[in-house]
């Protein structure tokens, strides 16, 4: 059964005990996330894990987890799992980290840290890699770790963005849209499937995400991306439609959308990395 449009919309909130102002906070605790491409992308990777054979006391590793969208639903859903994340930014691994000791969240856990760090053995049933790939420099090799640190049966669930040239457009202005620290042109559907096969894994699931209704509901969240201020005013403005919209983009899979999603196994061990 996919997120109900409740979880989907309460995404973030569990966030607010973190936040260490009381504006910031009230807004978690009301609206939840404010950032529509993460409710999105958070959404199509909780849809597909509940497809997963996973074992009643899975241990759940994410890799850049920023706020802990789908560690935090998972951790409801699951309270036997253990679940940890890691992100480069040690103010929303704080963050992340306060919410959850403050809201009692025992199997739950964030430090700050580099992903290119990975160094574990066969330690985990579930690795998430959210929009995270693409700001690495040596995507291939951190693949290759996150399997090495995969258990025998154990899967990798990763979502990255398609090469942006190549992404629709509502409005032409967000073909100037530019995420800060990715590397290179994103991906394409060929080039990833070489790419997890080089890294020594068989894919059992890969589809597109945010198609026109995720892309809509994500330009209306960042209208004015350009000025801070003036866009979290409008972000707030088209709050009841954008958010909706992109419920509507997690309740099937694009022809042709702006995102990758894949999950994958370890495989045989490739002769050539």
């Amino acid at each position: 059964m996919p997120v109900s449009f409740w979880d989907y919309v309460s995404l973030g909130r569990p966030q607010w005990r973190g936040e260490q102002s009381a504006a910031k906070a009230l807004f978690f605790l009301i609206l939840g996330s404010p950032d529509t491409h993460a409710r999105i992308r958070n959404t199509h990777v909780l849809n597909l894990i509940k497809r997963l054979s996973l074992p009643p006391e899975a241990r759940v590793l994410e890799l850049g987890s920023g706020r802990g969208m789908a560690l935090f639903l998972l951790a409801r859903q699951h309270p036997q799992w253990q679940l940890s994340g890691i992100d480069l930014d040690a103010e929303m691994a704080s963050t992340s980290e306060r919410a959850a000791r403050q809201g009692g969240w025992d199997s739950l856990s964030f430090q700050e840290g580099a992903a290119e760090n990975l160094d574990a053995s066969e330690a985990y049933d579930l690795i998430l890699c959210v929009d995270a790939l693409e700001h690495i420099e040596d995507d291939l090799g951190l693949l290759q770790k996150m399997r090495h640190a995969l258990k025998p049966g154990g899967y990798l669930v990763v979502h990255v963005p398609q090469r942006r040239r190549t992404q629709w457009r509502l409005f032409s202005a967000f073909g100037e849209h530019e995420v800060e620290g990715h590397v290179g042109e994103e991906y394409d559907e060929q080039e990833l499937l070489h790419l997890f096969s080089r890294a020594g894994y068989r894919i059992s699931e890969m589809h597109q995400t945010f198609g026109r209704w995720g892309e809509i509901s994500f330009e209306l969240n960042m209208l004015a991306w350009k000025t801070r201020w003036l866009r979290n005013i409008l972000a707030l403005v088209t709050y009841p439609i954008a958010v909706p919209l992109g419920y509507l983009d997690t309740r099937q899979y694009a022809e042709e959308g702006n995102s990758f999603l894949v999950a994958a196994q370890p495989g045989k061990e490739p002769a050539h990395a």
